[in-house]
């Protein structure tokens, strides 16, 4: 739902004009959508898993890790944040000195009271239709997680119990068996 429904979509130009006032903004399909920082669970939770999976990526060097706030662009209207992405050795070229110019293989989302709605329905919609290769959502409040693993334009479901040990984490399929 569009807090400015006959306001003409926002831009990229729109995006990259906006005051550096330290808020942290997404354009998604054209509407601009303003996060409050993190609560102390949700940047715990995020440093859990970005330690886990850069260790595992300095093992095994299949890609990078980056995390917001890092602009990552699929088109004009769409300029996301995510939690925690990866971009595999081969997309490498996608990542620019100042944002990710195309479609990370990994995206993280952890679930926040005032984002759920986005990450559940609206970035999961958008992300598969981009071609994320696998997305997870991490919810604190269930303390669960979910996924989905794009395959030949198919969703297919990832379910997997959030654990409270760093051993218990799985490797998300799309890093593969190193």
């Amino acid at each position: 739902m569009s807090g400015r429904p006959h306001a003409p979509s926002l831009t990229e130009e729109d995006y990259y004009n906006l005051p550096d006032n330290g808020m942290r903004y997404q354009l998604i399909e054209g509407e601009l959508y303003m996060a409050p920082a993190p609560n102390l669970y949700h940047q715990t939770i995020s440093g859990n898993l970005e330690f886990i999976f850069r260790a595992y990526l300095e093992q095994n060097p299949l890609g990078i890790l980056l995390h917001a706030p890092f602009d990552v662009v699929f088109h004009g209207e769409s300029i996301w944040q995510p939690d925690i992405f990866v971009v595999l050795n081969a997309n490498r070229h996608i990542l620019q000195k100042q944002r990710c110019e195309g479609v990370p293989d990994f995206i993280i989302e952890i679930l926040s009271p005032n984002n759920r709605e986005l990450d559940l329905r609206t970035k999961r919609t958008i992300y598969a239709r981009q071609g994320v290769t696998e997305y997870w959502i991490i919810d604190p409040e269930a303390k669960e997680t979910s996924g989905e693993r794009s395959v030949a334009s198919r969703i297919n479901a990832i379910d997997a119990p959030l654990r409270a040990t760093p051993a218990s984490i799985p490797i998300p399929s799309t890093l593969g068996d190193a």
